[in-house]
């Protein structure tokens, strides 16, 4: 689990430039949260749900959140 100090109560961040959201439980090397947050487009959800990030028009990362999307 990979909680930022910015907000260590979000569960999902996503990357405004792509469109992409992650699963900061579920952080594999294949996300390259690095450069997400290098970038200064990543982008928290309020509420912190799958429900807000499909309302937004957020894909899901194929390695962090893949599974979750299948149950969500």
């Amino acid at each position: 689990m990979v909680r930022l100090p910015q907000n260590p109560d979000k569960r999902y961040l996503g990357a405004s430039l792509d469109l992409e959201a992650h699963d900061l439980d579920n952080i594999q090397p294949q996300c390259k949260l690095e450069e997400v947050l290098a970038t200064g487009y990543a982008r928290w959800f309020d509420p912190d749900t799958l429900e807000e990030i499909e309302r937004r028009a957020f894909t899901l990362c194929q390695w962090c959140v893949g599974e979750a999307s299948e149950t969500a």
